[in-house]
């Protein structure tokens, strides 16, 4: 993988068998969606359609992107930036608080395949974590699996109808608001009366911009609760 560019594109068989052979287990297959990042950090710069959305190919043959998958990316990214805006009134700060934090098109979209499981394999189809984003914004998958842990660690089944979004606050957030916005623990499981079917699933992480320096809010700091 060059690291001087995004990471949008495949998860190829390569990469992925090697992730098996590691980890053990099922793990997901999908497809990385993003806007190129122009600065300092990322000299390479790859030509743009004209809408800027691409996919960079880490591994496998070439991924075409039909006018669909730029029409979600960019309604993912327009209601991210309104989500932005209500926690920003929330949180008492001016409603356009995030637009120069999150105005850059960092943010990544995800077309997740989790092959079915068989009764042998070791692990989960994704293991229990925290996003590293500010928000992160999923269509439910078509089988069930998704599941939050609770402030009382239980983990609670995320079941949604196919119109709802689910939106989960990530350790960017959490840090930025000194905890008062914990990031959502979760995972993907794989029930036994669908294991051996395939799940899928389309999250969109909602990033920061890259040279963002994330300080705590003076206004979540709290006798009860010291900057951390």
């Amino acid at each position: 993988i060059n690291a001087n560019k995004p990471l949008r594109g495949t998860t190829g068989d390569s990469i992925g068998k090697a992730l098996l052979s590691i980890i053990g287990g099922p793990i997901g297959i999908g497809i990385t969606v993003g806007k190129e990042i122009y600065d300092s950090l990322m000299p390479e710069k790859t030509e743009l359609p004209s809408d800027g959305i691409f996919v960079f190919e880490m591994d496998g043959p070439n991924i075409n992107i039909n006018e669909e998958t730029s029409e979600l990316f960019s309604e993912f990214d327009s209601l991210g930036q309104s989500l932005l805006q209500s926690i920003a009134l929330f949180l008492d700060l001016d409603k356009s608080y995030f637009e120069t934090i999150a105005n850059k098109g960092n943010s990544v979209m995800r077309s997740i395949h989790y092959p079915p499981v068989r009764k042998d394999d070791k692990g989960e189809r994704s293991g229990a974590h925290e996003d590293i984003n500010l928000i992160t914004l999923l269509i439910g998958g078509h089988q069930p699996g998704l599941e939050i842990k609770s402030k009382d660690n239980k983990w609670i089944s995320v079941d949604t109808a196919p119109e709802v979004l689910v939106c989960n606050i990530g350790d960017m957030l959490q840090r930025l608001t000194n905890h008062k916005l914990v990031s959502t623990t979760h995972r993907v499981n794989a029930p036994k009366e669908t294991m051996d079917i395939s799940r899928f699933s389309i999250p969109f992480f909602v990033h920061p911009n890259p040279d963002w320096l994330i300080e705590t809010l003076d206004s979540c700091c709290t006798e009860d609760n010291p900057k951390r």
